[in-house]
C-alpha cells in the first residue's frame, strides 16, 4: 500500500490535478500527502509565491498536507526530487501532466522517467482534462472515434468481405 504519497508541484495546473489524485488515493488507502515545490531561484520573493501556491494547492485536501520547498542549487530536478523522496519515506510520487502533447508535457515525461530511475519508487501521472476538451471528449475517446473510421482491410475482422 501507499503510505506517503509525494506530489512534485508547479504553477501549471496540471499540479492541482495531480494533487487531488493524491488526495483521492489518500482517502481509499490512507496515509499522508506532501506537497513539494521546487524552486527555481533561491529568492524571498521566489519563497514566498511558492508558500502561497503550495497553500492554494493544499486547500483541496480533507487533512492538511505537508508541504516543502526544495532548492536543489546545481543539481538536476530529478535527483533533487528523488532524494527528498527517499528522506521524507515516500512510497509514490504522483506527478500532473496537461495531456495537450506540449513542450510543458514533454518536461514532465522527461521528469517521470528520470524521477523512476533515480528513486526507483513508481511515479504515477496525472493527466488533468485540458479546458479545450470539456464539450469535446477527452482524446482517447477521439482516438477510438478516429479509429472506427479508417477502413479496415478486405476479409479483416468486423467487416464483411467483398461479394
Amino acid at each position: 500500500m501507499f503510505r506517503h504519497i509525494l506530489v512534485p508541484a508547479t504553477n501549471h495546473p496540471a499540479s492541482a490535478h495531480a494533487a487531488q489524485q493524491a488526495y483521492r488515493l489518500t482517502r481509499a488507502l490512507g496515509g499522508r500527502v506532501t506537497l513539494l515545490w521546487v524552486l527555481s531561484s533561491d529568492r524571498a520573493a521566489s519563497r514566498e509565491e511558492a508558500q502561497a501556491q503550495l497553500q492554494a494547492l493544499a486547500a483541496g485536501a480533507r487533512r492538511p498536507p505537508a508541504t516543502a520547498l526544495l532548492s536543489p542549487g546545481s543539481q538536476e530536478a530529478a535527483p533533487a526530487i528523488a532524494a527528498f523522496a527517499a528522506r521524507s519515506g515516500a512510497d509514490l510520487i504522483v506527478l500532473g501532466v496537461g495531456g495537450d502533447g506540449s513542450a510543458a508535457d514533454d518536461a514532465q515525461g522527461t521528469l517521470a522517467l528520470a524521477l523512476a530511475a533515480n528513486s526507483g519508487l513508481p511515479v504515477q501521472l496525472a493527466c488533468a482534462p485540458a479546458p479545450t476538451q470539456a464539450a469535446g471528449g477527452r482524446p482517447w475517446q477521439r482516438v477510438v472515434e478516429d479509429a472506427r473510421r479508417v477502413p479496415r482491410a478486405a476479409g479483416a475482422p468486423g467487416r464483411p468481405k467483398p461479394s
